[in-house]
């Protein structure tokens, strides 16, 4: 259970002068709330219990009654949505509208599909994604109609904080989903996602990408993100078979109140990174 953290400052007044970030996963919401000087005033990771039926669409639906800062006025929101359904395309073959094409040519999909698409950082590439309609009807009725991206282009952003000048790995972990990304420098080399089950699929996934594009383990570096904790069996795995473990610090110029748990920066990294984005 990753734990939460609420500055008491957090007011519906300070809202109108703050930023709210929300990250939809397949399981679980994330959400966190930034002010103009730079001030985590919330975070918080909300997960589907595992015996619970109603799947992700129960889950939003029981938010703003058990998290009425959700509910508040902020001057600005930014929502990212992750799902089964993403593609990169280099922008320059991209055409405009074929946004579905290109999530058919992966995989059959679903009528009840929201599509939608957004550039990544340094805009080079067409991220084409969809999620279920239920989830768009919901942020519709809650947030207007603001405008969501995919949860990729926040961890894009992510990995461009990390050690920009040098070949490396990121890897995030929400919702028993491994989201992998490789860079060289400035380069995108490659991202995907992999749901797995146990540590040695988990492992498997990070080796493979070693492999695949001949790096060596014991010189590329890996940043660690999401629900992996240096006391548990996903990162004790990895550390024996990678020299260079590192777990993704904040963003620097954010401050933290006393009830801020540092052990657990890693975990919320994306969303601090979609906070100052």
């Amino acid at each position: 259970m990753v734990p939460a953290y609420t500055d008491r400052g957090l007011s519906k007044a300070l809202a109108q002068r703050a930023k709210l970030s929300i990250l939809i996963g397949v399981d679980s919401v994330v959400f966190g709330v930034l002010d103009t000087d730079a001030r985590l005033r919330a975070a918080h990771w909300v997960a589907r219990p595992a015996e619970a039926k109603t799947g992700l669409a129960g889950l939003l639906r029981g938010l703003p009654a058990a998290y009425p800062v959700l509910g508040y006025a902020y001057d600005q929101t930014r929502i990212a949505v992750d799902s089964f359904f993403l593609t990169l395309t280099p922008q320059r073959l991209a055409e405009p509208g074929n946004d579905r094409l290109f999530l058919q040519q992966q995989s059959p999909l679903p009528d009840d599909l929201y599509v939608g698409h957004a550039l990544s950082p340094d805009e080079r590439l067409r991220l084409s994604y969809g999620y279920p309609a239920a989830t768009k009807v919901w942020l519709d009725q809650q947030y207007g109609g603001i405008a969501t991206q995919p949860f990729a282009a926040v961890l894009l952003d992510g990995i461009d904080r990390l050690a920009a000048t040098t070949q490396r790995l990121y890897l995030h972990v929400q919702d028993q989903r491994l989201h992998l990304t490789f860079a060289d420098g400035t380069q995108l080399i490659y991202h995907n996602r992999f749901p797995f089950q146990t540590a040695k699929d988990f492992l498997y996934y990070v080796l493979l990408i070693y492999d695949q594009f001949g790096l060596s383990p014991e010189s590329v570096p890996v940043y660690l993100s999401g629900t992996i904790l240096p006391d548990g069996e996903l990162y004790q795995l990895l550390f024996r078979y990678v020299r260079h473990l590192h777990l993704a610090a904040p963003p620097e110029g954010i401050t933290f109140g006393d009830d801020w748990n540092p052990a657990y920066a890693h975990t919320y990294y994306p969303l601090l990174v979609a906070l100052t984005a």
